[in-house]
């Protein structure tokens, strides 16, 4: 077992937190990136460093987005629903990074790149 971990925090001042910053590092996006550029341990688990938390590619939030995430994050972990909530999560990303203009094309972009990624880091098991 590896025992080194990385904490996040946010800043009292700051208008993210903690349940916005949950719904963030649970978006497609995010888990794509890290998927994308982390290291794979040999037994298939995800090693993601401090630098790689720092690299990821973060799209310039407003502050409407920002309160949507964390009432999401809030949805997160409240709800049975969890795969309705990584929906709307995926959603408020993807608009953010790209527009609302073919929102459909663009989630089930993301979602077939982070499931291929998965696919291929648990198979080297």
């Amino acid at each position: 077992i590896d025992a080194n971990f990385s904490t996040l925090w946010v800043e009292n001042s700051g208008q993210v937190d903690s349940l916005a910053l949950l719904a963030l590092l649970n978006s497609s996006w995010c888990i794509a990136a890290m998927e994308l550029t982390a290291s794979v341990m040999g037994g298939g688990a995800l090693k993601l460093e401090a630098t790689h938390i720092r690299r990821l590619p973060i799209p310039k939030l407003d502050a409407v987005q920002i309160r949507r995430l964390s009432d999401l994050g809030g949805r997160l972990v409240s709800t049975h629903d969890a795969e309705a909530t990584l929906h709307d999560i995926d959603t408020l990303m993807i608009d953010a990074l790209v527009g609302s203009t073919q929102l459909a094309a663009k989630r089930s972009q993301l979602s077939d790149i982070k499931n291929t990624q998965l696919k291929m880091r648990t198979k080297r098991k």
